[in-house]
Formats: C-alpha cells, structure tokens, sequence
C-alpha cells in the first residue's frame, strides 16, 4: 500500500494520510486489458526508472482524493517511516 502526500495540502495526522494499493506494470498493461483512458495519457516507453514517475489512478480515488478538483499534474510524495 502507498501511503502519500497530495502536494499542495496541508500534511494530516502521522498515520491517518491518504493511501491506495498500487501495482507497477508494464506499458501494455492497460491496453491489454481494455482499459479506457477517460483523461491524461497511457504510460509510454519513455516512463522509465530515470524518468519522472508517473502514476495513472482510477475513477474511485480521482473521487476520494480531487472532490472538486483536476487531478492532471498533482504530485504526490511517498511517506517514508
């Protein structure tokens, strides 16, 4: 489970901040399954180990965590304890 911080909100209680499970997979995964992209991109082969790290979330957490919010270009930061 991935334990993360939304940039630009203000930090909550140590141990209540917001969390998802997550999967690395490759950049066919998606299309493989028959995923629709409803905004942003798939992942390329240019999202590498050296690259920025991207990250591509469901309907459920875009409702959970940007209410009234884009979700586009948010950065989220792992918690590290």
């Amino acid at each position: 489970m991935l334990r993360s911080l939304i940039d630009g909100r203000p930090a909550p209680p140590s141990g209540s901040e917001p969390s998802a499970f997550y999967s690395e997979v490759s950049t066919d995964y998606l299309n493989t399954l028959s995923v629709p992209l409803l905004r942003g991109r798939f992942l390329t082969k240019f999202d590498k180990g050296d690259s920025p790290l991207v990250v591509v979330i469901n309907q459920a957490m875009a409702r959970r965590y940007f209410q009234n919010e884009d979700p586009l270009g948010k950065e989220l930061a792992r918690v590290v304890r």
